[in-house]
């Protein structure tokens, strides 16, 4: 580099995304300002312009049906790069995160997650460690789904509730310190005779 001659750093537009399920604001306490906040603060340090901030409270990450990602994949052609703190913010599906990772290549846009070391979509290597989390993140999700699947199997099979809400005509009781699906009796009969009257007639 020549004596005197001054490298000036770009300064990117840059969207911010955040992202929080109800499930984990209540079970990990994971906050939306937060986020707002890293992101505001890593942006202030390396002297970049926040365009905008994308927040979506209480969605999964699970599938791209969220209002605010949708608005940022609109805006792509206005921005440098989408910041976001951790990859599972944005996305825990492969195809999905794949096919953003496409558009923004197309719209020349990076994806950085800066409480992640080496997530940076404008390096090859960053790209590597992208797909490298995005597919663990998708373990993840899955083995979680399972585990759910298979405690529910075994809960119906017991005649446990898997919801607070019932058909008409039956309710959860505790028998044994263990809740369980009975009879409502109530309504019992009507629903008896409903059900008789059917069998009857064959009509609703």
């Amino acid at each position: 580099m020549q004596k005197g001659v001054i490298i000036l750093k770009k300064i990117l537009k840059i969207g911010g995304y955040v992202r929080v399920s109800h499930e984990e604001q209540k079970k990990f306490g994971y906050s939306i300002n937060a986020q707002i906040e890293e992101i505001k603060k890593w942006c202030e340090k390396n002297n970049h312009h926040l365009f905008n901030m994308y927040v979506d409270e209480g969605y999964s990450a699970s599938n791209m049906k969220r209002p605010q990602l949708q608005a940022m994949l609109n805006d792509l052609p206005k921005l440098d790069a989408i910041v976001f703190t951790r990859l599972d913010r944005l996305s825990r599906n492969v195809f999905e995160a794949n096919s953003m990772l496409q558009l923004f290549e197309k719209n020349d846009v990076s994806m950085i997650a800066i409480s992640e070391d080496s997530i940076n979509t404008s390096t090859a290597h960053g790209r590597f460690i992208f797909n490298l989390k995005v597919n663990l993140a998708q373990h993840e999700l899955d083995k979680g789904s399972e585990r759910i699947k298979a405690v529910f199997d075994y809960k119906v099979k017991d005649g446990q509730p898997i919801t607070g809400t019932q058909p008409y005509g039956y309710k959860i009781a505790t028998i044994n310190n263990k809740k369980q699906i009975v009879f409502d009796d109530d309504v019992k009969q009507i629903v008896l005779d409903s059900f008789d009257y059917f069998k009857k007639h064959h009509s609703i």
